[in-house]
């Protein structure tokens, strides 16, 4: 199973110059998107960035924040909640990662709650275009994309 974090999510959303490399990936599965409950909130603040920048039309933000909770609705993504068990697993990552590792791995919260939701989940692969993240996703034994 493939679990997805927010950079890769919105590859699917918003063309970047990788999108059609993580498009491909999501044809491929057939299972829905995985991801953290986390992703939701991260998306709408990355895109709202992106508006406020420049790079998306005004009232964009809000129109893809709605497409994506449409796809969750309709089963396509699922939002994995950030259960005591996730938050457990986190707080262990964070020990395994910044503590453990020599050299230590340089992950941080919001990553260690994407890569321990994907524990969780027991997922083979964590798709991330984040390097510190696809790093420590490496050293705990993920394939990643």
């Amino acid at each position: 199973m493939n679990y997805w974090d927010t950079s890769c999510l919105l590859k699917l959303y918003v063309p970047e110059s990788d999108s059609p490399v993580y498009l491909a990936l999501l044809r491929q599965q057939m299972a829905p998107v995985f991801t953290s409950a986390l992703a939701e909130v991260e998306f709408a603040f990355a895109l709202t960035r992106k508006e406020a920048d420049g790079y998306l039309k005004k009232g964009a933000a809000a129109e893809l924040v709605q497409l994506l909770r449409n796809h969750a609705a309709q089963g396509q993504i699922r939002f994995v909640p950030i259960s005591a068990t996730v938050r457990d697993l986190a707080v262990s990552l964070a020990h395994r990662c910044l503590v453990d590792k020599k050299p230590s791995l340089s992950l941080r919260t919001l990553d260690g709650i994407h890569l321990a939701t994907a524990f969780s989940l027991r997922a083979t692969h964590l798709l991330t275009a984040d390097i510190r993240l696809r790093d420590a996703a490496r050293f705990c034994g993920f394939a990643t994309a």
